[in-house]
This record gives C-alpha cells, structure tokens and sequence, in this order.
C-alpha cells in the first residue's frame, strides 16, 4: 500500500499532479576515544580547553562538560537554550542554531575553528521555536513564539516575513511536490499550514490541516510524506499531495509524550522516541515488516549519578535509599546517518548512542557531556555530528538559572560509532 506514495501521485491534488564517566548500564566498548587531533584547536570563542574543559555556571560548583579529542566546542553566546540544529545541506562545514533568546545563528568550522557567519533576531526577542534551511542551503526559515515565520537570505542578510500565524509556530519541516519548495508548519493549536516558500506575507497558507490530538513533534520523508506525532499515542500519516487528509493513524508503543522523530530513508517508516527513554521502529507496510517494528529502551541509569545542575534532594525527590528502578532520561533528539543508517539518540543524560536498528543492538556510545543534550543534526555526508547542549527544563524552574551554559559542538564520526561491525 505504501510503496506508491509519492510515485503515484493524483493529478488533483492541490500541488498540481504529480562526565566521562559511562552508565553503569551500557557495554564494556562504551567511550573509547579517537586518537585523530580533529578539535584539537579550541575555538577562538570558548572560554575553555580541551584538555581540561570547565564551563562555569551560575551553580553551586562548576558544570564539567568534557570535550573528546574528536571534536570541537564553543559557548554559542545564546543566552537561553537552543531549540534547534541543523547542518547545510549543502555546505559540509555550515550549520545554524536556533534559541528561545530570540536568535538564529549561522557558523562556519571551514578553518577547524568555530566562528559566527551570521545571525539575525527573529522578531522582538520572541522564542524562536524551530528553524531549517532551506533546500539549496541559501536561507533559513524560522518559526517563533510569536507566531511569524520569517525566511532569511545568508548572503544578502535580507530578513522577510513568509507569513504570520495566530500560535506559536512549534515546528517547521520542508517538502518538494512537483518542483515546488513547501514549507510545512505545525503550531501549538495543533494546525498543519503549508506554504510556499516564494510566497512572502502570505495571507493564507496553500492548505491547512486540524490535528485531533495534540502535536508533539513532527518530519517528512522525500517521498511526500508527513509524520505528525501525537498525543494519546497517535501517529498521524499525511500524503503532503492531499494536504487536509489524514489516511492513515497508528498507535504508538510509547507510555509517554513523544519528543523526537525521523523518517526512516526510503519511504519505509519513521523511528520515534519519547520523554520516557523508549524509541519505537514503526514501519509503514505492516505487512512486509511484520516483524521488523520493535521498542526498546534506552538512556537510562541504574543510580542517579547524573545532576549537573547540582540540584537539591528536595528538586531531585526523596529517593528511597532501597530504590533497585532506573532512572530514566527523556530522548530529545533522533537522526539518522545519510549514509549507513545508524540510528543515533541524544538525550537528557548527556549521552549520545549509536544504534543498529536491523541488527538490534547498541553499535556505540559517546561518553556523557555532563549535561543535556537538547538538538543534533548530521551533515550530509554522514562524517560529522553536530549537537547542543542546554538546560532542557527536565528539573522546571529550579534547574533554570540565568548562566547555565549554552553548548554547541562538532563530532567527527568514526566508523566504529557508526558503522557496524562485519561479522
């Protein structure tokens, strides 16, 4: 049934036809570092060196924050945390972020040092809430907590409005239907608006969609496909060429709310993760996959050695001395490698693991950042992970405090994080 999607497509649709310390739970290859000297400059930016990185903030000790030899940091200057990031798709040494302090900004490591290309503030400081590039890597498209869209030009520095909402503008994916650049917007009023990228202060979106569940996270597959994940375990499946139907909804094997979702390549499914440390493979025909959909576990500790923030009992709760569960860590972000298919998670605990999905099983782990890990992004050639570390409200108001650090790194992968092992 799936595999006509975006082959197939009706003529009258609207689009026009067509720590360094690891878990005590993970294995004994967890950690092991690569000895390449790739970050072995710190930035020009960071207050900090690699071979004893401290970043100081507003607690009651230091936040340690190591740095692998493999990669290289900076303190973004974001003065809240980030909500988004995302490399070029284009340019293999250009990525952007985006921040809840209003800004979005541009870096570039072509010199094996982080420096700021570019930045614009979204509108009045509003959050802003997501951003991406755009297909050929010459813009960004920014949605805020204002809800305006704005669409940024990197070389001329032109900032211009695509539309201006009622809601807070939560998420935003791109599509290309018959040659046409989409831009599809989910917002806190649980609408779907699709836009025309060339289309600037658009009065109405080119078609709309009301979710019946609240929306929790968001991704489209190149085939045309839109994943919208769900409160009360519902997925809801799009075919972006009939924009206002939903045509297919799938419960979730999740016990809580869903945070993270990718497409799996090739118009076979989506993989999604949850507050809970679970991540569930759902695979669009259920027939041919039938036994390929599973959920594990993951980003999970046997003992709360984890508080970065350097919290009170009285924030954590009173754990029982006798306590034998785990403690357990919101997934915030899933990706996928552009090249070999590896799943990787990053998530409240500071971790970032790399999966064999089809194997199932565990190909790597980095050794915990110390501090939550709230975005990550590959590049397109699959060589180098970006991801920023930020306070992610996981402890509310307590763990908010006004100097907590504000993280963006570059990992260079190696094939033994990312590339399974022949047997």
């Amino acid at each position: 049934m799936f595999g006509s999607f975006g082959n197939n497509q009706q003529s009258n649709s609207l689009f026009g036809g067509t720590n360094t310390q690891p878990q005590n739970t993970l294995s004994n290859g967890f950690g092991q570092q690569n000895s390449n000297t790739f970050g072995s400059q710190p930035s020009t930016l960071s207050t900090t060196s690699n071979t004893n990185p401290i970043l100081q903030g507003n607690q009651s000790g230091p936040i340690n924050i190591p740095v692998l030899p493999n990669e290289i940091s900076l303190e973004s200057g974001h003065t809240d945390s980030i909500t988004s990031i995302q490399f070029s798709p284009v340019n293999q040494t250009q990525f952007m972020t985006s921040s809840w302090d209003g800004f979005v900004r541009v870096w570039d490591f072509s010199t094996g040092i982080i420096n700021k290309f570019c930045e614009y503030n979204h509108h009045g400081n509003a959050p802003v809430l997501s951003s991406l590039y755009s297909t050929d890597g010459t813009k960004i498209i920014s949605g805020g907590a204002d809800g305006i869209i704005h669409i940024y030009d990197i070389q001329t520095r032109n900032l211009q409005t695509l539309a201006t909402l009622n809601s807070p503008v939560a998420f935003l994916k791109r599509a290309v239907i018959n040659g046409m650049e989409l831009i599809i917007s989910g917002s806190f009023n649980n609408v779907i608006n699709y836009w025309d990228i060339r289309t600037l202060n658009a009065t109405q979106p080119l078609s709309s969609l009301q979710l019946p569940d609240k929306l929790f996270c968001m991704d489209a597959n190149d085939n045309g496909i839109l994943v919208c994940g769900c409160a009360n375990k519902n997925v809801h499946l799009i075919n972006i060429t009939q924009p206002n139907v939903i045509f297919k909804t799938t419960q979730i094997n999740l016990k809580q709310q869903p945070r993270g979702l990718k497409c799996i390549p090739g118009n076979q499914g989506f993989i999604i993760a949850s507050i809970e440390g679970r991540c569930s493979v759902v695979y669009f025909d259920e027939v041919v996959h039938k036994k390929d959909g599973f959920t594990f576990r993951c980003h999970r500790q046997s003992q709360r050695t984890f508080n970065p923030l350097n919290l009170t009992n009285n924030t954590l709760g009173n754990i029982p001395t006798n306590y034998k569960g785990s403690f357990v860590y919101a997934v915030n972000s899933v990706e996928i490698h552009p090249t070999y298919g590896t799943l990787a998670t990053s998530a409240s605990d500071g971790v970032i693991s790399f999966w064999n999905v089809r194997e199932r099983h565990r190909i790597k782990g980095l050794p915990t950042a110390n501090y939550p890990i709230v975005a990550s992004s590959f590049n397109a050639n699959g060589t180098l992970l970006a991801y920023a570390l930020s306070y992610d409200w996981s402890y509310g108001s307590a763990g908010s405090k006004p100097n907590n650090p504000v993280v963006i790194r570059i990992h260079q992968c190696t094939d033994e994080e990312v590339k399974e092992k022949k047997k």
